[in-house]
């Protein structure tokens, strides 16, 4: 997440222990409360050029983002006029996008085809149910996803309820493993997907 209190130390260390680091865009929802998006939002009321200057701030405070993804975000993805500043901005610097995929409208990877940024979508989200029991069920998911596709993306909450989430995941390393599965850096499933060798 952008413009946090330790989001510019918290990436440099993420970095520094050989973990990928992408920026955690909010963006507005169709539903929902605004507290919910913390500092550095995009907002429907916002310009292309607000939604440029916006997201190139936001990823100062985020050193060493390979990619970004949407933290909520239903009403902007699937704008295709205001995802294509953002997409324009990640072009410029070598930077893939995620959809997290909030709405079944979003117009992230249609955009970024057509501008040819690299782009991956989320597969299984984790912890929509705040449990472990659930979280570990959705990560068996993802695995047969993988098994099926070669690849699979799963996406989890951090902050409230993060605990739950970082703890079930790690429990769940040696079932994974088990699984025949690989847990690698995002780019390299960008990579595989985009086939361009460019992230």
């Amino acid at each position: 997440m952008p413009n946090l209190v330790h989001s510019v130390e918290q990436s440099k260390e993420a970095y520094k222990r050989g973990h990928e680091v992408i920026l955690h865009q909010p963006m507005e929802p169709l539903r929902g409360k605004a507290y919910w998006l913390g500092p550095g939002a995009i907002k429907s009321s916002m310009s292309q050029e607000e939604i440029k200057k916006t997201f190139t701030e936001n990823l100062k405070t985020v050193p060493h983002a390979r990619g970004f993804n949407n933290h909520t975000g239903s009403k902007i993805t699937s704008s295709k006029e205001k995802v294509t500043p953002m997409l324009e901005i990640a072009k410029s610097k070598g930077l893939y996008v995620l959809d997290s995929r909030t709405s079944q409208h979003s117009q992230i990877i249609p955009v970024a085809r057509s501008m040819q940024v690299p782009w991956i979508k989320r597969d299984i989200f984790l912890d929509n149910i705040k449990s472990k029991g659930h979280i570990k069920k959705q990560i068996m998911k993802a695995c047969e996803v993988a098994k099926k596709q070669g690849y699979a993306v799963a996406i989890g909450h951090v902050g409230q309820g993060g605990r739950v989430t970082a703890s079930a995941v790690k429990e769940a390393i040696p079932l994974i493993e088990k699984e025949g599965v690989k847990l690698v850096p995002l780019s390299e499933i960008v990579k595989l997907k985009n086939g361009n060798g460019k992230v």
